[in-house]
C-alpha cells in the first residue's frame, strides 16, 4: 500500500478502482438475489452470473485489440458509464414495479461487455502509471481494494435491502459509476501512455489466440 501513498497518479487511479469495486460487489451480490425474487428458480440466479461470463469471455480479446488503439482513460469512463446507465435503469424499473427477468439477464450481458474493455483498460493503464518495477505492488493494493469492499459490501447490501428497497443498491451503484467518472475526469490526474508501434487489429487478435 505504500505504492498508494508514494505515487499521486496511481493514488488517483486506485481511488478510481475502489470507487469501482462498490460497484461491481454491490451488483454481483444483489443480481442473483433479485433474479430469485422475480422468478422463484435457483437456476436464474446462476443463468444471471453465467451470462455476464459469457459476455466477458465473449469480449475480452477484442477488448484488448480496442485497447490498444484508443485511449484508455476514454474506456475507462465509457464503461462506467454504459455500468452507470444500466444501474439507474434497473433501478428505476424495480422502483416503478416494470422489471422483468429478460432486463436482469440484458444488464448482465451488457455489463460483462462494458466490464471486459473496463478492466482490460484498467490493468494496462496501471502500468503506465507504475512502471514494471512496481508492478507488482500495483497489483497488490489492487487486490487491496477488491478484498475491503467484498468485505463491507455485501453486509451493506444486505442491510439496505432487508431496510429499505433492492432499487436502492442499484441506486449506489450508479452512483459509485458517478464517483469513478469524476476521479478519472480531474486535471492533472491519469493519463494512459499511447502504443508505438502498431500491427493490425487481425494480428492482435492472432496474437492474443495465441497466447490462449
Amino acid at each position: 500500500m505504500w505504492l498508494v501513498l508514494r505515487n499521486p497518479k496511481f493514488r488517483l487511479m486506485w481511488l478510481v478502482i475502489l470507487a469501482d469495486e462498490v460497484g461491481v460487489i454491490s451488483y454481483f451480490t444483489v443480481s442473483g438475489w433479485l433474479a430469485l425474487t422475480l422468478t422463484g428458480s435457483p437456476f436464474w440466479v446462476g443463468a444471471t452470473a453465467g451470462m455476464s461470463g459469457l459476455a466477458l469471455a465473449m469480449s475480452s480479446l477484442f477488448a484488448g485489440v480496442i485497447v490498444d488503439r484508443v485511449d484508455k482513460k476514454k474506456l475507462i469512463i465509457a464503461g462506467q458509464m454504459v455500468q452507470m446507465v444500466l444501474s439507474f435503469t434497473i433501478g428505476f424499473l424495480i422502483f416503478t414495479d416494470n422489471i422483468a427477468l429478460w432486463h436482469i439477464l440484458a444488464m448482465a450481458f451488457l455489463r460483462g461487455i462494458a466490464a471486459a474493455v473496463k478492466i482490460t483498460a484498467t490493468r494496462t493503464i496501471i502500468m503506465d502509471l507504475v512502471g514494471k518495477s512496481d508492478l507488482l505492488a500495483a497489483n497488490a493494493a489492487t487486490i487491496a481494494a477488491f478484498t475491503t469492499m467484498g468485505i463491507i459490501m455485501p453486509p451493506v447490501v444486505g442491510i439496505v435491502v432487508e431496510r429499505a428497497d433492492m432499487g436502492w443498491i442499484y441506486m449506489v451503484m450508479g452512483c459509485a459509476g458517478i464517483t469513478a467518472i469524476l476521479l478519472l475526469g480531474l486535471p492533472r490526474g491519469v493519463e494512459s501512455q499511447k502504443r508505438e508501434r502498431r500491427t493490425s487489429p487481425i494480428q492482435d487478435l492472432g496474437a492474443g489466440l495465441r497466447y490462449v
